[in-house]
């Protein structure tokens, strides 16, 4: 034993137990490290996957970001590959800053997204079924990515359409495409006195007032094809009763007490 109660063993263990804490402590630090790295390339993969569902949810933008206007997916199409989940596609997409220098906007197998440290392996469609004719199918939009350093994510679903092609089995083009939310369309957003804007990845359509889509007193209920049905807010009571409370295009009334 030494001078301080402590035998040259009891000295070494200490020292080996501090320095497997030491190391102990250093590997959690890097599985905690991976985890966050992890998490935030899982996030970014949703916050691409977000961002092209919102451009084909519209129908007219799905068919510019896969049809002929976009001049991709033209007689690229083999049918059998469709329906088995092995037909790669390409979306176009303005202002989705993909490529080495950030001005590509073309979704497509080897893209490179700097922003989100990802590389798009490949984008294909999934669980496609023939729908209403021979020429009508039904779609997942899927994207798979890898990090930067190499690491394959779980594919992330970009969206659901309807595609109409033309052309041989072999060898079809995408002629139109529709999306799953077409209620707001540009044609009815332009119909209504509203701008619709497509300057960003996700278009939308603004209007300074909500009276631009109604007459005044009323407002808008919903929207059937490039129509807009109005109905006016509140109304009166039978005799006997009282108002509570207004809805539209009617009134909440209640009996007067006896």
């Amino acid at each position: 034993m030494n001078a301080k109660g402590f035998t040259l063993t009891e000295v070494l263990v200490t020292v080996a137990l501090m320095g497997a804490a030491a190391l102990a402590a250093v590997g959690m630090g890097e599985l905690l490290a991976k985890a966050s790295a992890s998490g935030e390339s899982s996030q970014s993969a949703q916050t691409l996957a977000t961002t092209v569902r919102e451009r084909l949810k519209h129908s007219d933008l799905c068919t510019s970001a896969m049809g002929p206007a976009s001049g991709l997916n033209q007689g690229s199409i083999r049918r059998p590959n469709l329906l088995n989940g092995t037909q790669s596609v390409q979306v176009k997409i303005p202002g989705l800053q993909a490529g080495s220098a950030n001005n590509d906007d073309v979704l497509k197998p080897g893209q490179i997204f700097n922003s989100y440290k990802l590389t798009a392996t490949n984008v294909y469609f999934d669980n496609a079924v023939l729908s209403e004719s021979p020429d009508t199918y039904v779609a997942q939009v899927m994207i798979a990515l890898t990090t930067f350093s190499g690491r394959q994510l779980k594919p992330v679903i970009a969206g659901s359409v309807t595609l109409h092609l033309n052309g041989s089995p072999g060898n079809s083009s995408i002629v139109e495409c529709i999306g799953t939310d077409s209620k707001v369309s540009s044609a009815a957003c332009t119909s209504m006195g509203c701008e619709w804007d497509t300057s960003g990845p996700v278009p939308g359509c603004l209007c300074d007032s909500i009276h631009v889509l109604c007459p005044t007193g009323q407002f808008p209920t919903s929207i059937s094809g490039n129509n807009v049905n109005c109905q006016s807010l509140g109304g009166s009571c039978p005799a006997g009763q009282y108002l509570t409370g207004v809805t539209l295009g009617g009134s909440l009334c209640a009996s007067l007490p006896p």
